[in-house]
């Protein structure tokens, strides 16, 4: 009967082991995602990157560009619905995103934006690379501001492994 305590106890001690290393690989899944949300909040999408394992994510987003995609970030909210231990050791962290519903402010900024450059080809003028980018930007701003104001939420699972 020493034995079967013994020998139960062993288990029990086990088995607390692995389910708190499972707890702190869930914390530090948690801790991950939390990262990488803040640093979409901030706008720093290389940053924003490094979380996500895709160094070369912001080589074509400097500029103007760059500023785009972090207006958008900047008004991403979340909040963390649940997470679980995979078998595989990744943990999937089910996220709930509240961002801008981008339908309407592409829709709104794309047509903006045709219009310029045909005004622009047709009227003779010449405008360098940068000139255009900073009018885009221009373009996108005033589309966020006038139909940037409807939200959409979505619940996703993010894989974070290590």
């Amino acid at each position: 009967m020493k034995k079967v305590k013994g020998l139960l106890a062993l288990v029990l001690a086990l088995m607390l082991v692995f389910s708190l290393a499972g707890c702190g690989e869930v914390k530090k899944a948690e801790a991950a995602v939390v990262g990488m949300f803040d640093c979409v909040k901030a706008g720093d999408l290389d940053g924003f990157a490094e979380y996500c394992g895709k160094k070369d994510f912001t080589a074509n987003l400097e500029g103007a560009a760059g500023e785009m995609v972090a207006s958008v970030f900047k008004k991403t909210e979340y909040e963390i619905v649940s997470s679980e231990l995979q078998e595989d050791g990744s943990v999937i962290v089910k996220t709930k995103i509240t961002s801008i519903d981008m339908k309407p402010v592409v829709t709104d900024w794309v047509t903006d934006y045709m219009q310029f450059a045909l005004v622009t080809a047709f009227s003779g003028q010449s405008l360098s690379d940068e000139e255009i980018q900073q009018k885009m930007a221009e373009l996108f701003e005033a589309s966020m501001e006038e139909k940037g104001t409807e939200k959409v939420t979505k619940t996703v699972d993010i894989k974070v492994v290590e």
